[in-house]
């Protein structure tokens, strides 16, 4: 694929997030900018009534996602074991039994529909997206962030870019 890419000289790129073109133009500088296109992820998320959360009162921390090494769960798992604080893995995955085994103080609870995951949601303190790969677009922090729920993110994904971060 890389190869096909370098050689090609007739192929336009598309990015849907300064992420992705940043991190595919450290790797093939040399694309040049009438090549390059900015298409924004065209998805939208229902208007439903969703009341803010009062995050600030709650003390859940959640994780949403597959249960495995890329999403960054070890991470989680460590983190909110150290900090001694309530926490629920919503998904599902490879490692799932070794880390309910590791970690019996964290709820490991499947996947849940969006209704399903309501009664979660309501309790956050805030979403811990720890995920080790690059993502062009986490989907998941951005529908949390619409319950004005907060999001710890990797820097390893495009979902930074909706996350404010102060200078």
């Amino acid at each position: 694929q890389n190869r096909n890419i370098r050689r090609n000289k007739n192929i336009s790129y598309a990015f849907i997030s300064e992420f992705s073109k940043r991190e595919f133009l450290k790797r093939f500088d040399k694309i040049p900018a009438d090549k390059q296109y900015f298409l924004p992820n065209m998805v939208g998320f229902e208007k439903e009534d969703r009341a803010r959360v009062e995050c600030e009162n709650n003390e859940l921390y959640l994780f949403i996602g597959g249960v495995t090494e890329v999403k960054g769960i070890r991470i989680f798992c460590e983190a909110v074991n150290r900090a001694n604080v309530p926490a629920v893995v919503i998904g599902d995955g490879i490692l799932r039994k070794e880390l309910e085994e590791k970690y019996p103080d964290i709820e490991f609870v499947g996947w849940k529909s969006k209704q399903e995951m309501t009664p979660y949601l309501l309790r956050a303190r805030c979403m811990i997206f720890s995920s080790i790969w690059y993502e062009t677009m986490g989907l998941t922090p951005l529908e949390v962030m619409l319950y004005g729920i907060p999001v710890i993110c990797s820097e390893l994904n495009a979902a930074s870019e909706y996350i404010f971060k102060e200078m």
